[in-house]
């Protein structure tokens, strides 16, 4: 993975529409230099486990987007 936003010292860096293997590698690769957030393909299904990824944030359009998170 390649993060220039590390390099640019950015605070937060948006993970969207990854998958869980690709969220874990950016959690092992960051390594607490950054806040990370999840976005894109959160489901109630896969909550818990983005939740166990080391995300920091989690976020969902489930508020303009009635039904996707429920």
């Amino acid at each position: 993975m390649n993060f220039h936003r590390l390099e640019a010292k950015a605070d937060v860096i948006m993970l969207d529409n990854m998958d869980l293997k690709q969220i874990k590698e950016a959690v092992a690769f960051v390594k607490e230099r950054a806040v990370l957030e999840v976005s894109g393909l959160v489901t109630k299904k896969n909550l818990k486990e983005l939740s166990e990824t080391g995300v920091d944030i989690i976020s969902s359009g489930a508020l303009h987007s009635p039904g996707t998170i429920c």
